[in-house]
Formats: structure tokens, sequence, C-alpha cells
């Protein structure tokens, strides 16, 4: 990713993956200073994120997408190091597919011993992990085992001299010892690097809170994105003085990380400290490790990021979670890592928004006896008042579910016909499974309370079968149009522009042509604050409805309103003959 952004603002690399040239020595330097003017960049966009609170784009990642992603990206990882541990060329920016032809292509020109190093390197710490685990005297020295292994290794390699015949094992030679000069990146590149720099940011941001969310879900644990994207910030923008190119979380190395055993920070400061002691004094000495050593630490490390058992466990659960895993396993596998956590987080935008296009949408009838109501599609037998229709919707309110309301809400005003009634006993419909355990006092005595006259705070209403309230099926037959709505916005926490726009020409509608007032209940003080800016309130009053605390206070009203509308008939005078 860096590589293409210094090439695209005209910048040629240092060599290309056949090992030839691209540029002499001016365009190398030209090349790197650019990365260091990148680094500096890429901090600077990081700290912006950081301050725009974009680290919670990560709730955006769903954990049966984390977890497909997760998967196809630790066997990416995977296959990219087959051609350490084989001693093949192989592209490394190939696709996957593309990277299991050319092995299967190369398998007679792999070397033998260094197979060898690295199927034994594994074992060594299987077996060392589960001696660990076995006997707790090994536990409690905590025993580094991936870096004893390499230690073994190095030896090995020194005593037999494995980079030479016959065994001709790569290693990983030659490696420039001490520390970079600290230095200022030209300011003119700065600017020439401005807009490459920020799709390297965005995505080294997208990977960063990816990975995050893998270990955290994997590990239980609560990690705070915007502090470690300020880290990362921070290390951008120091380290582009000391000649760095731009960083980001690794999903390979945090896995070696994990699989280790590090549970806090503080292991980054060892690593640190380690890595500059090696690059001060130790470089001649770890110039004997063989590739495939570190190719069998990263084999034994990702096997930890397959979650094949978390496909098989929605496949059993859930069928539409078992999707999301399938397509962000495919894609991410098919497409590369990259491209994988962007189609991974667009699917899970995508589940997101069609689950709040389309809310919950209750139509509620009072439990006989009591102030509770409950959904006619869940419970037969509630009391329904064919002049008063109560909805639920359940979400707040925007642009992609308006019309979802507005649909659902004509369909039950204007589409209501004659409802024949019930007397039917409160049962939760088989296919819900719940109970009415949440209305204690209803359970007990329910028969009774219903036999008994009706309380004074409730309406006359008249028993209507759920079933045939939400039945799309039968003709209409308008006996007694609905006058009153009551909208029930307990689940409503928030509304925009686009919905208030919505509400105000449905308001309008059912005062025109079905003469329905609208009654909205529920509503806290933030919505109410925001219907009243928006125009909502004052659309209500005008279509003559009502802001009421409780569904018991709507119907109170509705039956009060019509008490009076009757009384100013029968006191009208009568004209003369």
């Amino acid at each position: 990713l860096v590589g293409s952004a210094l090439r695209g603002a005209g910048f040629k690399g240092v060599s290309d993956d056949d090992g030839d040239d691209d540029g002499d020595d001016d365009d190398v330097a030209a090349y790197t200073e650019a990365a260091y003017a990148l680094s500096l960049l890429v901090g600077i966009y990081y700290a912006i994120m950081v301050a725009l609170r974009l680290g919670q784009l990560s709730t955006l990642l769903s954990e049966p997408v984390l977890s497909g992603y997760t998967t196809a990206a630790g066997m990416l990882i995977g296959a990219s190091q087959v051609k350490n541990l084989l001693q093949i060329s192989v592209d490394s920016s190939s696709s996957f597919i593309q990277l299991v032809i050319a092995v299967f292509n190369q398998l007679g020109d792999a070397n033998g011993y260094s197979v060898l190093i690295g199927v034994t390197t594994m074992g060594m710490i299987f077996g060392l992990q589960r001696l660990t685990r076995s006997f707790q005297w090994i536990k409690k020295l905590n025993l580094p085992i991936q870096l004893t292994v390499m230690i073994f290794w190095i030896i090995v390699s020194f005593a037999a001299d494995l980079a030479s015949d016959p065994t001709n094992v790569n290693t990983l030679g030659e490696i420039p010892p001490g520390l970079p000069s600290p230095s200022v990146p030209r300011a003119g590149l700065v600017g020439k690097m401005a807009q490459p720099a920020v799709a390297v940011a965005v995505v080294a941001f997208i990977l960063s809170i990816s990975t995050t969310q893998v270990f955290a879900v994997k590990n239980g644990v609560e990690t705070p994105i915007s502090r470690q994207l300020l880290a990362q910030a921070a290390a951008n923008i120091i380290g582009s003085f000391f000649s760095c190119y731009p960083a980001a979380t690794s999903l390979s190395r945090s896995a070696v990380i994990d699989e280790i055993g590090a549970e806090s920070t503080a292991h980054n400061l060892v690593s640190a400290v380690v890595l500059g002691i090696v690059l001060l004094v130790l470089t001649s000495v770890f110039s004997y490790l063989p590739n495939a050593v570190l190719a069998g630490i990263i084999f034994m490390a990702v096997k930890r990021l397959l979650r094949f058992d978390k496909a098989a466990d929605l496949w059993r659960k859930d069928r539409r979670d078992w999707g999301q895993w399938v397509v962000a396993f495919g894609a991410t596998l098919l497409l590369g890592i990259t491209n994988g956590v962007f189609i991974a987080i667009g699917m899970s935008m995508v589940v997101l928004l069609f689950g709040t296009a389309r809310p919950p949408f209750m139509v509620l009838g009072r439990v006989p006896g009591t102030d509770h109501y409950r959904d006619c599609h869940e419970y037969d037998g509630l009391e329904v008042d064919s002049e008063v229709t109560i909805v639920r919707f359940g979400a707040s309110l925007h642009f992609a579910n308006k019309d979802s309301l507005v649909t659902r809400v004509l369909r039950e005003i204007e589409g209501s016909g004659k409802r024949a009634s019930s007397t039917r006993s409160i049962t939760p419909r088989e296919d819900t499974g719940e109970a009415l355990s949440d209305v204690p006092d209803v359970v007990g005595d329910l028969a009774a309370r219903a036999a008994s006259p009706a309380s004074p705070t409730h309406a006359p209403t008249r028993r209507i079968s759920a079933q045939e309230v939400l039945s799309e099926e039968e003709e209409p037959r308008l006996e007694a149009p609905v006058r009153y709505m009551v909208l029930d916005c307990g689940s409503m926490n928030d509304c925009d522009t686009s919905g208030a726009n919505a509400l105000v020409l449905l308001l309008n509608r059912l005062r025109t042509r079905s003469s329905c007032a609208v009654i909205f209940v529920g509503c806290r003080l933030r919505l109410r604050s925001t219907f009243d800016r928006l125009g909502v309130l004052g659309a209500l009053k005008g279509a003559g409805g009502a802001v009421l605390p409780s569904i018991q206070d709507a119907v109170a009203w509705a039956s009060k309103r019509d008490a009076l509308a009757a009384a100013r008939v029968a006191l009208r005078p009568m004209n003369s003959p």
C-alpha cells in the first residue's frame, strides 16, 4: 500500500519482485525521504481521526463478520509464509487461489531441509506448549517458547552452516547494524504526499480497528480504540523523524504476540528494548536464523485465528449470521485482507441498514382488566377498540425507515375493516414461546378480573380478535372508521428531518382523508424537543392531536373528547319548523 502511494506520487521504488533495480541512487533517496514524509502525514491524519472520534466505526463490525474476516485473514497470512517454508519463489501480492496454484506448480522445487526445519519448529512449539500446560514448575519459569526455539535454530544453523551446500537453507542474511539517525522530513515532500497519505491513513485506520476488534473479541476484553489510534498517531509522527515507514497494526505480528501470552502493552516496551539491543550488537547472530523457522512460528500463531467452529455454530443458531460469516470469509480470502475488511464493514452497514429500515411495528391491545398493553400479533384475546388504534414503532425515526412507518400506519388506519369480537383467554402464541411473566398481576387472577366490571379509568372497549386486526387478506368492511391513532414513541429515541417531514405529511393525510386524530405517547424530553424544533408538534396541534404521557391517558383523552363532542351535539338548538 505504501509503495503504491509512493509510486502514484511519482517516486520510483528500490526494486521489483525479480530484483531488478527500478532507479538510481537519487531515486532511492527520494523514495525513502518521501516515505518519511508520508509517515508524518499519516500520523497527523490519525490524530485528526481521533479528534473526530472515528474509532466508533469499530462498532460497524459485527461478530460474525469479524470472525469470517479473521479466519480468511489467518489463511492468507499462512499462505504467504508457504514460500518461506518450501523455499520457493511466489509473488506475495498474488490472490489466495494464485498462491495455491503457484505452490502446487513449484512443489518439485521445494527444499526438503527447509520444510523439515519449519515442520520441526512447529512441533517444538506445540510440544513446549503442552509441557508448559502439563507441568506447573515449567509454567512458573515463564519460558519464552518462540524465542527459545529461535535461539536453538540459530545455534544449529551456525554449527551446521545450513546456508551452504548441501542444505542451502535460506536465512535472514546480513542485517545492517545500528539505529537510524534523526532527520526532519522535507517540507516540499510533505505537501506533495498530502493526498496519497489520505488513502494510506484510511486503509491503515480500518485495518487497525478491525485487528483490535479481532483480539478484543477473542480474548473477551474491552479495548479503547481511540487510545490505540492516538498511540499510532504518535508512533507515526515521532517515527517520521527516525527514518520510519508508516506504521499500523499487523494481524500476523498481533497473532504472534497473542500466542506468546502478552497481556498488556508493556510487551511493546520490552520488544523495543530487545530490538534496539539486537540492532546494536546482535545483527550478526540473527543473520543465521532460517526463514523457515519464522514461517513455522507464524503458522502456529495464525492457527488460533481460524474459527471454522464459529461458522458451524452460526449455522445451527442463525443462518443469517452464518451468511454474513461466509460473505466476509469469501471476500477476504479471494480479494485480500485490505479489500476484505472494507467489504466486511460495508456488509455490516448494509445489514444494519436493512435492520433499521424495517423495525418492529406493533398493533397493541389491552390485557382485560389491566392497564397493560401487548402486541396483538403475539397474544390472542386482547381488547381492541375499533375507533382507537394503538401502534408502537420500535426504533428511532429516520430517512431509512420513515416509509415503513407511514406505509404500516396507513395500512392499519385506512385499510381497517369491520372486526369481529373474540372472548378467548390471554395466551401467548405458540410460535413466540413468550409468556406474560412481566405482568404478574395478570397471570394469577386474569379470569376473575376480566369477568369483573371494567375500571372507571378504562375507556369502553370491544374485544376484537388480534388475528383479524392484522389480517391483510379480508376485504375492508368499514363499520366505524378509526377516529384516533395512538403512536407509542417509547422506543423512539430520535428523529431526523426526513422522519419529521414524513410524520407531518402523515398527520395531515390522516386528518384530511380519514378524520383521524393522532396522539403521541411516551415521548422522552429529548424527542419532544426534536419534534418541536422540526415542526412536528405544530402540525400535530393543527391536526387536532395531542402529546400525552401514556397509552392509558391517550385512551381516556379520546373517550372524554368523544363525550364532549356528543354533549355539544345534544345541546345544539334545533331549527324551528
